[in-house]
């Protein structure tokens, strides 16, 4: 609509008549976008915004984040399970970190390749082996040795030239690393609950060779249920550790020989490692956490798997019959019987 004026001068009455003309004209369509403050145009609002519409982020390892229209946060989406968060996307966890290297056992190498879906095996030629990762003329992890330039880590645990007031029931030192966490000993070790091992020295966590009856350990050390950090926990894995040192139910005759740092000499005629477990129940496997004594519980190894109906010996009793011992059935910590080795 074009509103026309005459020429010549208005008076007052016209001009507001034409006030009231203008102001019945509709508003002119402002058809600039307003880019800094509409979330469809996908930009921030750099006045008050903290993303960009539908942009995502990690809100933690399990959780992806989507940032709302409004642009002033994210909606939390869980990852789907065996997936982890990383750069804003679920996707299937790393076998391995890329490029990181590790000992499959003396002579293989193992480098995860480049997009972490596994591993690439590299053998180390005689006479060298694998040690850190590396091949190297030094020895590997769980070896017996004396002075820390031995070992491919730098640190023989106990070793002749250490202060870790180890006991000489020990046997002699063994080749470890200073540290750990738990799961983070690679494909061939475990990471030890140091604060669960009375015995051998230094109150430190370090990692332990896994071994196997395929699996043996290095001259100068010997395969026993160690405690480990597994997740979260503590859990009993079979690996390498000093040759004097005795796990659940070997002969003692003192505290300072067994593992678990307790020699059952008054229970049994012939003394026997063993750990108390009244507040967690932690035992290796093969044993159980019972009331071997009023009030007290301890553990026992199983006769067989433990079931009440089973006919198996006390793994004490053989291959000399012992007559201070023989199976009963006994209350497990927590609620509960099995058929364990105790005092007759």
């Amino acid at each position: 609509m074009i509103v026309a004026c005459a020429q010549g001068s208005v008076d007052e009455a016209d001009a507001g008549d034409m006030t009231a003309v203008i102001a019945d004209l509709p508003d002119a369509p402002n058809t600039a976008p307003n880019v800094m403050n509409n979330p469809d145009i996908g930009m921030p609002n750099t006045m008050t915004s903290v993303c960009i519409v539908n942009e995502t982020s990690c809100i933690d390892p399990q959780t992806l984040g989507r940032c709302r229209p409004d642009q002033m946060g994210y909606d939390p989406m869980p990852c789907a399970q065996g997936t982890t968060c990383l750069n804003g996307a679920c996707s299937t966890e790393p076998a391995c970190v890329a490029g990181s290297l590790e000992c499959l056992d003396d002579q293989t190498v193992l480098r995860c390749r480049q997009n972490g879906e596994g591993y690439i095996q590299m053998t180390c030629e005689p006479p060298l082996n694998c040690g850190e990762g590396m091949c190297t003329d030094k020895l590997p992890s769980g070896s017996g040795c004396t002075t820390d330039d031995e070992c491919a880590s730098g640190n023989c645990r106990c070793g002749a030239d250490t202060d870790d007031g180890c006991p000489p029931s020990l046997g002699g030192g063994i080749c470890t690393n200073t540290s750990c966490v738990a799961d983070g000993c690679g494909m061939s070790g475990h990471c030890l609950a140091s604060d669960q091992v009375p015995t051998g020295g230094a109150d430190y966590d370090h990692c332990v060779r896994s071994c196997s009856e395929s699996n043996s350990c290095p001259t100068g050390s010997k395969c026993v249920a160690l405690p480990v950090r597994i997740g979260g926990g503590v859990e009993f894995r079979d690996a390498c550790y000093f040759s004097g040192v005795k796990g659940f139910g070997e002969d003692c005759t003192t505290e300072s020989e067994c593992l678990s740092g307790a020699c059952l000499t008054d229970y049994y005629s012939t003394g026997s490692c063993s750990r108390r477990c009244d507040n967690d129940g932690l035992c290796s496997e093969g044993s159980a956490c019972v009331e071997l004594i009023a009030g007290q519980f301890w553990c026992s190894l199983t006769c067989g798997d433990g079931s009440i109906s089973g006919t198996q010996p006390c793994p004490l009793d053989v291959p000399v019959e012992r007559f201070d011992v023989t199976c009963k059935i006994l209350s497990i910590q927590g609620g509960g019987v099995m058929r364990v080795c105790a005092a007759p």
